[in-house]
């Protein structure tokens, strides 16, 4: 399989970014920080097997969030990360997702996703010790800081 993996998944959040109104991103070092209060995971089924992981902060998920809603002339009320701003954040990262798991499947690669989950607190970690070929990407914006860790393995 000779695909840009990181080039897919880069493509995408720019896409989304993007038409969410968030303006240009650029690409940052993704390594690991501790700053993590807002995890998403989606796991990844089929010719490619794995997850996707979404990690930022509480005041980047925020920024993200109510771009999002000015963009559809919305507003959020409550200034806690409520059931309203995990929701956003999930959608998000399944746009993300499922952009590029359509791109895989244009170049004959085919994948499914499962819905996203999303965990919030202080330093959350987390860890695939058993997915062989692991991506990281970091995106900063007028928003903030998003990282994204990808671990895929290949089914065929």
């Amino acid at each position: 399989m000779n695909i840009n993996i990181t080039g897919i998944f880069n493509d995408s959040v720019q896409t989304v970014f993007k038409d969410m109104g968030l303006g240009e991103i650029k690409i940052v070092d993704g390594s690991f920080n501790r700053e993590n209060q807002v995890v998403i995971t989606i796991g990844i089924a089929g010719a490619l097997r794995g997850n996707l992981i979404f990690r930022t902060n509480l005041s980047t998920a925020f920024s993200i969030v109510h771009a999002m809603l000015k963009k559809m002339n919305m507003s959020a009320q409550n200034k806690e990360f409520d059931k309203l701003h995990k929701g956003s954040m999930c959608e998000i990262a399944n746009m993300i997702a499922a952009r590029s798991v359509n791109a895989f499947s244009e170049r004959g690669v085919e994948c499914n996703i499962t819905p996203p989950t999303i965990i919030t607190g202080e330093s959350v970690t987390t860890s695939m010790l058993t997915i062989q070929k692991c991506f990281q990407m970091g995106f900063e914006g007028s928003f903030g800081r998003i990282f994204i860790f990808l671990g895929l393995e290949s089914m065929k």
